[in-house]
């Protein structure tokens, strides 16, 4: 998969909000006027990013938060995904397979990254993992994306500011 096929962009305009995946709108949300809450719609074209997980892997990786950052950042700009869907239902059969993972403790994370402007959260991938889990009553892993900037360039920005 090329770099482009997973970039995700988010467009503003006014209290309007478009999250899209290449040229393919993939969410929709609209900021209520007294800014007390925000309607959403997904398209369900998003792709993941991730390959699908082997549960063998799960288990190798599983107490070890640093292993699966690294294979998220190892896939994100490369692998091939599986079409983002609704929550699947517990008697599907991914969920299913993981429902032993949530019981053993051994449940891959769940991958999300933080969108202020709809003020939550966005599963990138993990649907599945988090059925499971809630489908067992455990507590899922969860991995956070969330954009950094250099040390520098926070410094500049502060002094900016200050200065003003």
């Amino acid at each position: 998969m090329r770099r482009t096929d997973i970039t995700l962009c988010l467009f503003s305009a006014e209290r309007r909000l478009l999250l899209a995946q290449r040229s393919r709108p993939v969410l929709l949300a609209v900021v209520e006027e007294d800014d007390n809450g925000v309607e959403f719609r997904r398209t369900d074209a998003y792709r993941s990013p991730l390959p699908p997980l082997r549960a063998g892997t799960g288990r190798a990786l599983a107490g070890h938060p640093d292993r699966w950052a690294h294979r998220f950042a190892a896939y994100l700009f490369d692998a091939p995904g599986g079409a983002l869907r609704r929550m699947p239902d517990p008697g599907d059969g991914r969920v299913k397979a993981y429902r032993k993972q949530a019981r053993d403790g051994t449940l891959p994370p769940v991958l999300l990254w933080w969108v202020s402007g709809l003020d939550c959260h966005l599963i990138l991938d993990g649907h599945a993992q988090l059925a499971a889990a809630f489908a067992e009553s455990v507590s899922p892993p969860l991995l956070h994306l969330h954009r950094t900037a250099p040390r520098e360039d926070v410094a500049a920005g502060t002094e900016r500011a200050v200065h003003r």
